[in-house]
């Protein structure tokens, strides 16, 4: 459960990793950064938002995600 302040897990429950990309097709994010997210720090946190969301961009999904 995410406390106040935190920043919520970009994961939309659509849990696939590609394996041309090796990205999750629902939230982009690697399985190292998938792996790291529960002990990562809000910094490291918003580091791995904003690669997912680069991601999600250049895939053309139209949906980057917000790094709060």
């Amino acid at each position: 459960m995410t406390k106040p302040g935190e920043i919520s897990s970009p994961c939309i429950n659509i849990c696939q990793i590609d394996s041309e990309t090796t990205y999750c097709t629902g939230c982009f994010r690697t399985i190292a950064e998938i792996k790291r997210w529960r002990d990562a720090d809000e910094a490291e946190r918003r580091a791995i938002c904003a690669s997912a969301s680069e991601r999600g961009e250049k895939a053309g999904t139209g949906r980057g995600l917000e790094a709060v």
